[in-house]
C-alpha cells in the first residue's frame, strides 16, 4: 500500500507500512491525518511546511483522485498515525487495484442532512373535507396545504368582508339603506358587486379543491368529487345570484313606474272654505328631507278597472290618504264613485267647460281627461292631474301625488304576498249582475263564507268589488279594509322574498306620478304609517249628504275636522306643535265656486253630528257646539 507523508523541506515521499514502533499523533478530523511529531527548535517553521504540505497533497489527491490517500485519512487514521517520523526517500507508492471514488462529505465538512417529514396520504375524503372548510371560510384549506401566504390573504379578506357588513348592517341608519335601494346609481353598484363576489367565492372553491386534490383518482371518486364541488360552488353563488337579481329587479321597476325624475308638485290654490283653515306653524313638518317643512304628505289612491294601456279607465276607488309627516298618523278619506256635479278650479278649462258642475259621475273624470288631453295641456298624465285638482278641490286639501292601480291586477298582487288575512263580515256573493232597472241577470256563481278567512288574490278582488246586493259604500268600506289589511301584513321579509313577483305586477297595474326624489322619505313616512294609528272617514247616503246633490262644504268641513283630530293626537304625543282648529264660525270665509256653501247658513249636518259652517257676508257667529268628526279608527271599523 502506498502512503505520503511531509517533511521538512516540503520534498515529496514515499512510505511504505514498516514493522516497529510509530510515533505518537493526533488523528486530525476532516481533510488529512496528522503528521509525524518534529523538532521543537523549528516547531513554528515546520508546522507551517507541514500545513502548506497536507494541502497541496489534499488538492493533487482531489485532482488525481487518490483513492488510496482518502481511504486511509477517512477509514484508517491508526495507519496515518504509525509512519515513522524518517522515511526513506524516494520510495515508490503502492496503489490498490480496486479503491471506491472519493465522497465529496469526506472531503468538505457539510451540515448533517436531516430527513423531511413525509406528507400525509391524500385521500378523496380529506380532500374534500378541506374543501368544505375552505369554502365556509376562505385561506383555511390553503393553509392546511402549507400555502401560508395565499391562504392568510384569503382569511384577511373574508374578516375584512365580514366586518363591512357587519358596520353597514348595525352603524348604518336604515334610513340610508332604504335609501339606497331606490337609488338607480347605487343598484346598479349593487349589481356589480354581487356580480364580482359571487364569481370570487366560486374561484375559491375551485381553488380550495386543487391544492387538495389527489394525485390519482378513479372514475367513480372523479365524478362524486366534480359533484360536490359544483355544489358547493352553487351554493356559495346562489345568495349573491339573488342580490344581484333584486337589485336589478328594483332598478327596472324604478324605470318603468317612476320613470319622472323631474316631475314637479302641482301647485293648487284651494277653495275659501267657509270654517278657516288651521295655520300651520313653521317648522312642523321635518327639518330636512324632501318633506321639509311639510306637515302632511297627500296621496290619492285610484282603483280602475281599466287594461294595462289604461284606455277606458273609470276610478271606481278615489281614496286620499293624509300622512302626518312626522308621526305617520294617517287619515283615509273615501269619495263615493257616484259622486255627481263637483267642481273645478276657477281659471281652469274645465271650470269653464262645466260651470255648474261635472256633468257625470266623479269616476269619470279620468276617463274625461284621457278622452280629451286638451283639458290638461303640458302633463303627461291628464287623466291623474285633472282628478287630483278635482278631488283636492271637492275636499279642501291639497293632494300631491296619485297612483293608479288596475284592480283586475290587484289579485296579482295579493297572490305574490302569499294571501291577505281578513275579517269576512257577511256572505259575500261572488259574481252575479243586475240591469238597470234592478232585475237580476246573472246570479252569483259562488260566495266568500263569513269569518276571519285567509284570501287568496281572486277572494280578495272580489271582497272589495262584490256589488250583488251591496251598495257603493258597502264597497267602500270594504276596499280600506282591504288595503289596510295588506299594508299591515306586509312585512319586510315577506316582501323581499315574492319581491320579483310583487314587482312584475305592479308594473302591469301601477301608474303614479311620484318622483324618485321622494321615494328614499316616503319609505320611511310609510314605515311610520304602518305602525301608527290609521283614521278612516267615507261620505254615505245620509240627511246630511247627499251624492245626487252634496254639499261640498259639508264634506270639507269633515275632512279638516278629521285632519284636525289627528293633529291634536299628534300634539298630545310631543311629537310637534299643535295646530289649533280655529271655532266654527269664528271668520267668515267666500266658498268654493258653485258649492251650496254661499247659500246657506248651516248645513244638514248640525242635526246629526253637531257641525254647523259659519254664516256668510260678515254675520256674527253664533256660538255652537264643538263639531265632531264622523271618521272612525280602521280597527274599529275592519275588526283588525
Amino acid at each position: 500500500m502506498g502512503a505520503h507523508s511531509a517533511s521538512g523541506g516540503g520534498r515529496r515521499r514515499s512510505g511504505v507500512h514498516r514493522e516497529g514502533p510509530a510515533p505518537e499523533s493526533s488523528p486530525r478530523r476532516g481533510r488529512h491525518a496528522a503528521a509525524a511529531p518534529v523538532d521543537p527548535v523549528a516547531e513554528t517553521p515546520v508546522v507551517e511546511s507541514l500545513a502548506a504540505t497536507v494541502e497541496s497533497l489534499a488538492a493533487e489527491a482531489v485532482a488525481e483522485q487518490n483513492s488510496l490517500v482518502d481511504a486511509l485519512l477517512s477509514e484508517a487514521p491508526d495507519v496515518a498515525a504509525a509512519v515513522p517520523a524518517e522515511v526513506p526517500a524516494e520510495v515508490p507508492a503502492e496503489v490498490p487495484a480496486e479503491v471506491p471514488a472519493p465522497v465529496l462529505d469526506d472531503v468538505i465538512d457539510l451540515p448533517p442532512r436531516v430527513s423531511r417529514r413525509r406528507k400525509p396520504v391524500q385521500t378523496v375524503a380529506r380532500a374534500l373535507r378541506w374543501t368544505i372548510a375552505g369554502t365556509l371560510i376562505p385561506g383555511l384549506a390553503h393553509i392546511a396545504a402549507g400555502r401560508r401566504r395565499v391562504g392568510l390573504v384569503m382569511a384577511g379578506s373574508f374578516a375584512t368582508l365580514l366586518v363591512a357588513v357587519a358596520f353597514v348592517l348595525l352603524a348604518v341608519p336604515r334610513t340610508r339603506l332604504v335609501e339606497l335601494s331606490v337609488q338607480p346609481t347605487e343598484l346598479e353598484l349593487m349589481i356589480a358587486l354581487f356580480s364580482a363576489l359571487g364569481l370570487i367565492w366560486v374561484l375559491v372553491v375551485l381553488s380550495s379543491w386543487s391544492v387538495h386534490r389527489p394525485e390519482q383518482l378513479r372514475a367513480g371518486q372523479r365524478a362524486f368529487a366534480t359533484g360536490v364541488v359544483a355544489a358547493l360552488s352553487i351554493g356559495v353563488a346562489a345568495p349573491f345570484a339573488m342580490g344581484a337579481r333584486t337589485a336589478y329587479v328594483q332598478l327596472d321597476l324604478l324605470n318603468t313606474i317612476f320613470d319622472n325624475p323631474t316631475t314637479p308638485t302641482m301647485q293648487l290654490a284651494m277653495p275659501a272654505l267657509p270654517v278657516k283653515q288651521p295655520q300651520t306653524p313653521p317648522g312642523f313638518g321635518p327639518a330636512t328631507g324632501f318633506f321639509a317643512n311639510k306637515p302632511r304628505v297627500n296621496v290619492l289612491l285610484l282603483g280602475g278597472d281599466g287594461g294595462d294601456n289604461r284606455i277606458g279607465v273609470r276610478t271606481d276607488t278615489m281614496i286620499l290618504a293624509s300622512i302626518d309627516t312626522q308621526t305617520g298618523r294617517t287619515v283615509l278619506t273615501s269619495l263615493p264613485r257616484n259622486l255627481m256635479k263637483v267642481q273645478f278650479p276657477p281659471g281652469t278649462e274645465m271650470a269653464r267647460r262645466f260651470p255648474n258642475g261635472f256633468n257625470d259621475m266623479m269616476n269619470a273624470v279620468y276617463l274625461y281627461a284621457s278622452n280629451d288631453k286638451s283639458v290638461m295641456p303640458g302633463t303627461k298624465y291628464p287623466g291623474g292631474e285633472l282628478i287630483k285638482q278635482t278631488f283636492s278641490w271637492t275636499v279642501g286639501q291639497p293632494v300631491d301625488y296619485f297612483i293608479l292601480v288596475n284592480l283586475d291586477g290587484f289579485r296579482d298582487i295579493v297572490d305574490a304576498f302569499g294571501g291577505v288575512t281578513i275579517n269576512v263580515e257577511r256572505r259575500l256573493p261572488i259574481g252575479g249582475s243586475h240591469d238597470a232597472n234592478g232585475r237580476v241577470l246573472e246570479q252569483p256563481h259562488n260566495y266568500l263564507e263569513p269569518g276571519r278567512r285567509k284570501l287568496n288574490g281572486y277572494e280578495a278582488l272580489w271582497y272589495g268589488r262584490s256589488r250583488f246586493d251591496s251598495d257603493d259604500y258597502s264597497r267602500m268600506n270594504r276596499q280600506r279594509c282591504l288595503l289596510g289589511a295588506i299594508a299591515r301584513q306586509a312585512s319586510p321579509m315577506n316582501v323581499l322574498t315574492n319581491f320579483s313577483e310583487l314587482a312584475g305586477a305592479a308594473k302591469r297595474i301601477i301608474l303614479t306620478d311620484i318622483p324618485r326624489q321622494a321615494l328614499p322619505d316616503l319609505l320611511e313616512l310609510a314605515g311610520k304609517a304602518k305602525s301608527a294609528r290609521v283614521t278612516s272617514l267615507t261620505f254615505v247616503r245620509s240627511s246630511a249628504f247627499d251624492p245626487g246633490n252634496p254639499d261640498f262644504a259639508y264634506i270639507q268641513e269633515q275632512v279638516r275636522l278629521a285632519i284636525a283630530e289627528a293633529t291634536r293626537t299628534r300634539h298630545a304625543l310631543g311629537s310637534g306643535p299643535a295646530a289649533t282648529p280655529s271655532a266654527p264660525g269664528a271668520a267668515t270665509g267666500t266658498p268654493a265656486t258653485g258649492t251650496k256653501a254661499g247659500t246657506k247658513t248651516g248645513t244638514k249636518a248640525g242635526t246629526k253630528t253637531g257641525t254647523t259652517t259659519a254664516v256668510t257676508g260678515g254675520a256674527t257667529p253664533t256660538p255652537t257646539p264643538t263639531p265632531t268628526s264622523a271618521a272612525a279608527s280602521l280597527d274599529k271599523v275592519c275588526g283588525y
